[in-house]
């Protein structure tokens, strides 16, 4: 009787193992590759992380701000992501990494629509998280209750997922595709508008609109979790038109809103989107809701100088831990860069 029952145990388990394993298979490349690549750094190596929306990872080259600053950073910001997921995913971070300043991306205050027009950005920030307490309390907070059950058994949301499937796709699917620290743009072909225009002055542009005092309180969340684990943080805007059915000048407007409560804490805010700040102009996007590669050059450089010069002491004992590594990606970045000016002036 009780080899029966052990069989039966070793059974479930073994089923239980293939399940977790295919669950995890299922997830789309793009919804995992971040958070498993930020899994494999080794603990305490990174001193700077970007967080945010795809503005995010294609605004920020983390090859600049190493080499400027002589620590190592990282991108773990996803599609679409909102304040309300980036508390959870910086959570998630500083269970294995001590970041000394954390950069969040201000398109994650843009206005929240309905569950089912947000669930492809909840599942971008969470499917590829480890099942753990902190995904359990994210997913709760984001998601209704009658529609969660997908964001911790994949199958159920990406049950037809395996009939695209190849011996490619598998492949690929395992593969760090954090090429440049999870900096993503290299966004290399000129910019089509869609008829919108660039708006660098407008009254408009000094409106203001206030968040919901529910989104005051993630932001209080965010600012209290660095402020308990000595991380200066940082918030910068990063220029667009328009994107997810929210412009430029609605967004302005927000961030207007945010302005005092951050001075109130003491929190920094940096506003490109104005476009003269640092010399840019519709050239250097790739489209009307993403920075292309030489506008990420331009704000990164920027960004990385004014951290060295208000944020000397925050960084202060740094060990340059991904030097090496640093460089040849960062040379590789440049010759990209390069192609794409070449590009530019033929």
């Amino acid at each position: 009787m009780k080899k029966k029952i052990v069989k039966i145990i070793v059974l479930l388990l073994i089923f239980l193992v293939g399940l977790l394993s295919l669950n995890s298979l299922l997830i789309p490349d793009k919804n995992k590759t971040r958070w498993s690549s930020f899994y494999k750094l080794p603990d305490n190596t990174i001193d700077m992380l970007f967080i945010g929306s795809s503005h995010c990872f294609t605004g920020f080259v983390p090859m600049i701000f190493n080499e400027t600053l002589n620590i190592d950073s990282y991108h773990i910001g996803m599609a679409g992501t909102s304040i309300e997921q980036i508390y959870f995913m910086l959570i998630e971070a500083l269970k294995t990494q001590k970041p000394k300043i954390v950069v969040i991306e201000l398109f994650s205050i843009r206005p929240i629509k309905t569950d089912s027009y947000e669930a492809k950005f909840i599942h971008s920030a969470f499917d590829g998280m480890k099942l753990s307490k902190n995904k359990i309390e994210a997913v709760n907070s984001n998601v209704s209750a009658g529609k969660r059950f997908e964001y911790f058994f994949q199958l159920a949301k990406y049950h037809s997922f395996w009939k695209d499937m190849d011996l490619n796709t598998l492949l690929h699917s395992t593969t760090n595709n954090a090429k440049y620290y999870g900096y993503k743009g290299l966004y290399t072909t000129p910019y089509k508008t869609k008829g919108e225009k660039i708006i660098i002055d407008s009254p408009e542009l000094n409106e203001i609109k206030y968040l919901p005092q529910s989104r005051i309180d993630i932001l209080d969340d965010i600012a209290k979790l660095c402020s308990d684990n000595n991380i200066e943080l940082i918030y910068v805007n990063v220029p667009f038109i328009k994107q997810l059915g929210v412009s430029q000048i609605e967004l302005a407007q927000y961030v207007n809103g945010y302005v005092n409560y951050a001075k109130d804490k003491d929190i920094d805010i940096l506003e490109y989107r104005f476009f003269n700040e640092v010399g840019l102009d519709k050239t250097h996007l790739w489209n009307d809701g993403h920075i292309n590669i030489e506008g990420a050059y331009l704000i990164s450089n920027h960004l990385a100088n004014y951290i060295s010069d208000n944020y000397s002491e925050s960084l202060n004992g740094i060990t340059y831990d991904l030097k090496a590594e640093t460089e040849q990606k960062l040379a590789e970045y440049l010759s990209e860069l390069a192609v794409f000016e070449n590009s530019r002036k033929n």
